[in-house]
């Protein structure tokens, strides 16, 4: 990633959580003061310095007195430091298992702002291109995802990508449905279960799973959410 100091990365992180991530073209800075000042590291003079600075880096607008905006420029910078958060978030919670979510942040901040993008990229494949983080938010694509690159094996795979008969431990379910979410698991289908895939129908239509010794019916869509570790025999 090019050359941005860290503080300045998270003021460009809080407001596309604040704007992309809430469908809004703008904030106030009312609410990206609050937002600051709730991580403990911002006060107010130090708030005011560095958003003149990012003014001045052309990465932020500013409509009306009132409101903050990111630029194309900050827009596509900002794209770049959430996509790297929530990438390493999955890694955290995916692949090193762990639990706690202070943890998890706290790991992922350090690694935005350190790693380069084509490691990035291999993390991204190696996970199989998640497309939300483990808090349900949306990953901006790579160039990786629309490619699609099967020069390294993914960790993760859809349980639809299962031979019949093969089986997988359940990694995470993608899906942000609750109500969907409710019925999965009242199936039994959640992280850290085994799943084998007991049949495919054919033209995209449903799919049957097998959790111990219950066999469930899932719409394709649904069940291409429920990303698995392959169980080697």
């Amino acid at each position: 990633m090019s050359e941005l100091r860290s503080d300045l990365e998270e003021i460009l992180e809080i407001i596309w959580m604040l704007t992309v991530d809430e469908n809004e073209p703008t904030t106030t800075f009312e609410e990206l003061y609050k937002n600051l000042y709730e991580t403990k590291e911002f006060s107010g003079e130090l708030t005011k310095s560095l958003l003149e600075e990012l003014i001045s880096l052309k990465l932020i607008d500013i409509k009306d007195d009132i409101h903050v905006a990111l630029s194309q420029k900050g827009y596509d910078r900002a794209r770049q430091i959430i996509r790297a958060h929530r990438l390493y978030e999955r890694l955290f919670a995916d692949v090193l298992r762990i639990k706690d979510d202070a943890q998890i942040e706290r790991g992922a901040c350090v690694l935005e702002h350190i790693i380069a993008e084509d490691v990035e990229e291999t993390v991204c494949t190696l996970l199989g291109h998640p497309t939300k983080c483990p808090h349900g938010r949306p990953i901006p694509p790579g160039l990786c995802c629309e490619r699609r690159d099967s020069s390294i094996a993914s960790i993760f795979t859809p349980v639809t990508e299962l031979d019949i008969g093969e089986t997988g431990q359940i990694a995470y379910i993608s899906s942000n449905d609750n109500r969907e979410m409710d019925k999965l698991l009242a199936f039994g289908i959640l992280p850290g279960n085994a799943v084998k895939l007991h049949q495919k129908m054919p033209y995209n239509g449903p799919i049957v799973i097998q959790i111990d010794q219950t066999q469930v019916a899932l719409e394709k869509s649904v069940a291409d959410q429920i990303c698995v570790r392959r169980i080697k025999k």
